[in-house]
């Protein structure tokens, strides 16, 4: 199993040096990917939201070896030719690292603000997905969909992934479908064995009829490390890879946790329980 983190929100804050120090720290400690979650806009609420590409872009500034994902972007809420750009050159800085994570939210408010219509962003968002490996694949692209009218052009440079993989998050029956037809890899939904083990038997229902099989698409567990034992996440990490999940993405996020030190602490104790 492959494990991975969430870059802290608030307490990287508004401190380019921790995000710095928490990034080097996973990569030392050997995870091998880093997620950024997203939220375009939000209320007066006081709490930091880093934008994830643009995060991930400093992130691979400061690191080596470790996969720079989002976990998830709201793909719909973006013009798609703008994030096959950003993700094209995050993937050549980063030299091939990059991975998009993404997911449809469920702001109407967010939707209303940055003038997208929420109720057709599950379709619009498998026609992203198509564009997106278009544009990552083709240095000049001609496309004609409901909502993409592209002639001759393209993004340069190419990214040296092609295409640069794509996860999809979701637990409904529609997204499952969907995942199952296009992405490379599924974030469930809910954080427990129990939640997500059936979910997956559901899934591999979805891939056969999508002529895939189990393996062909990674699947991302996720673990809150937020309480328990080393005992206890490492018997709830084996009932994940017993369910069939591939990745083990874990997440500290909570206010008890105000430093970055903190979550360094937590992730390298459930990696030193991992590897002994």
């Amino acid at each position: 199993m492959r494990y991975g983190v969430s870059l802290p929100q608030d307490p990287a804050g508004m401190d380019p040096v921790a995000v710095r120090d928490f990034a080097q720290a996973a990569e030392d400690l050997g995870y091998e990917f880093i997620n950024g979650s997203d939220n375009l806009l939000d209320t007066d609420s006081g709490n930091v939201r880093h934008e994830p590409i643009i995060a991930n872009t400093f992130m691979a500034a400061c690191t080596s070896k470790v996969t720079l994902g989002t976990s998830v972007l709201i793909l719909p809420e973006r013009q798609t030719a703008v994030v096959a750009k950003q993700l094209a050159e995050l993937d050549m800085l980063s030299s091939g690292r990059a991975r998009l994570g993404i997911g449809l939210g469920s702001s109407e408010e967010e939707y209303r603000a940055v003038g997208m219509d929420m109720k057709t962003r599950g379709r619009r968002m498998e026609e992203q997905i198509h564009v997106l490996r278009a544009f990552w694949t083709q240095p000049v692209v001609t496309y004609k969909g409901r909502w993409h009218n592209i002639e001759g052009l393209g993004v340069n440079p190419l990214p040296p992934q092609r295409p640069i993989p794509i996860w999809v998050g979701g637990s409904s029956d529609a997204a499952l479908k969907r995942i199952a037809k296009l992405a490379d890899g599924w974030i469930p939904g809910g954080f427990s064995v129990e939640a997500v083990a059936p979910a997956i038997e559901q899934f591999n229902g979805y891939l056969k009829d999508a002529g895939r099989k189990p393996g062909d698409v990674a699947i991302q567990a996720r673990l809150r490390i937020l309480t328990g034992t080393p005992e206890s996440w490492l018997q709830a990490r084996d009932g994940y890879e017993a369910a069939g999940a591939t990745h083990l993405g874990i997440i500290i996020n909570a206010p008890e946790y105000t430093s970055i030190d903190q979550h360094i602490k937590q992730i390298r104790g459930f990696m030193e329980a991992a590897k002994a």
